[in-house]
């Protein structure tokens, strides 16, 4: 587009300066026919018939396309009432009316002077118009320009551009993912230098990202041998020595516990950043998550917390079922945890798509602060000895599994003054008319 406009501005650029010069030259030709009358008045002004005695007998005469009148006395103004002074060469004025150009000369050795008239259209009906000067120099201008701006602007320019376009895609692909991707280096300047520098910075990036997931997976199976082995002696001395207090051996199988399920959530976030991994390889089949939430609710313990759900009679989607149980489970846990002693779950249909949230009445999560939970071992309270425990990764999780989702998750007030977690979820159809139905507690 810009090209484009650039050559327009151009074309007109030409045009204007060709038009005022072949005014210029239009002008100049005027004032040569005109001289070329007054001599020819001066030479006649001795012989018995000729311009001279036809002029002094008629003060004015009209040919063709050329008018000539005599002055006796000329006050410098426009020798006619429509007409204006619109160039004056060599001292030599040249006036404009709707027909005519029109010149005043002062004839030599008299006090008279003679008004040169030609018809401005003289041209146009004594010369084709594809023949005449005015359209042949502009167009020889336009065919000159042109090619010139081909090959010293615009190839280069368009050059310029599928290079940087051939870059943005390939920076397209390294933000989504693909570590691996390089961009073509072996290009003129400036952007060769820049694809460059770009491959220098993904060639640090991946391999601090091959390193960090190398030792997120590396480590979680190295700790479960010794892990292993705790147990193992655990239950040895439980077995051998009844007498000892079982309370610390339950603690010891408590603290394993935790250690495993903190490995397990490092594996499973790992994997889910990774996504050059297909161990979370999306496989989006049918899913009703009315009936998908109320079975997840069913199979997870509520303790003295009551759930309360508000569904719609049906809600299809197409999804993963294994990145929606993730994302589901770990969102009720996270309200159960937190719940004083309320929680609600929600599913409604707003046009085209399902928005599923979850609620508790718990203390709730400063608007500052919302964005921090998601990222992996963020704790608010910065205690791993409260009371709701856990390592900070349950969140990170959930968010890591929307996201192989295409589903966006937002964090809000809850209208029980605590937490609200919401996403939307594209229908399986665009049918909103379905009916809701309040279910409270058992779900």
């Amino acid at each position: 587009m810009g090209i484009a406009i650039s050559i327009v501005l151009i074309v007109g650029f030409t045009f204007s300066v060709g038009e005022n010069y072949l005014y210029k030259t239009n002008a100049e030709a005027f004032l040569r026919d005109a001289h070329l009358y007054l001599e020819k008045y001066s030479f006649t002004s001795q012989k018995a018939t000729g311009l001279y005695n036809d002029l002094q007998q008629q003060r004015k005469i009209h040919s063709y396309t050329v008018e000539l009148e005599l002055l006796s006395q000329w006050d410098g103004s426009p020798p006619c009432k429509d007409c204006t002074e619109v160039s004056r060469i060599d001292g030599s004025p040249i006036y404009e009316s709707e027909q005519y150009y029109t010149s005043v000369m002062t004839i030599p050795g008299s006090v008279e002077h003679l008004v040169f008239s030609k018809d401005k259209n003289y041209f146009a009906y004594t010369t084709p118009w594809f023949q005449t000067t005015s359209v042949l120099f502009l167009l020889s201008l336009v065919c000159g320009i042109i090619p010139i701006f081909i090959f010293a602007i615009y190839l280069p320019t368009r050059q310029l551009q599928h290079q940087s376009q051939e870059f943005l895609a390939t920076q397209t692909l390294f933000g989504d993912g693909n570590f691996s991707k390089r961009a073509d280096s072996d290009v003129p300047n400036p952007v060769g230098s820049v694809a460059k520098n770009f491959n220098r910075m993904a060639d640090e990036i991946e391999s601090r990202l091959v390193q960090s997931q190398v030792f997120a997976q590396a480590i979680p199976h190295e700790v479960r041998t010794p892990l292993s082995r705790i147990q193992l002696v655990s239950d040895l001395i439980r077995m051998k020595n009844p007498s000892i207090d079982p309370k610390l051996l339950d603690d010891i199988d408590m603290y394993i516990e935790d250690i495993n399920t903190l490995t397990e959530d490092i594996i499973k976030l790992s994997r889910l950043t990774s996504k050059e991994s297909s161990f979370y390889e999306a496989r989006k089949t049918e899913l009703e998550l009315v009936s998908f939430v109320g079975t997840r609710l069913n199979a997870l313990p509520h303790g003295i917390i009551a759930v309360e759900c508000d569904f719609v009679d049906e809600a299809a989607i197409i999804c993963d079922h294994t990145m929606a149980r993730l994302v589901v489970d770990n969102l009720i846990k996270n309200a159960l945890k937190y719940a004083h002693s309320r929680v609600l779950v929600s599913i409604q249909k707003q046009g085209c798509e399902i928005r599923m949230s979850v609620e508790d009445d718990g203390p709730g999560i400063p608007s500052e602060r919302r964005d921090e939970i998601f990222v992996p071992f963020s704790r608010l309270d910065k205690s791993r000895t409260s009371q709701t425990g856990g390592f900070g990764l349950g969140l990170a999780i959930t968010d890591a599994a929307a996201k192989r989702s295409g589903w966006h998750i937002e964090v809000g007030e809850s209208r029980y003054s605590g937490a609200q977690f919401t996403f939307l979820i594209p229908c399986r159809n665009e049918r909103s008319d379905v009916p809701q139905v309040l279910v409270t507690t058992g779900c």
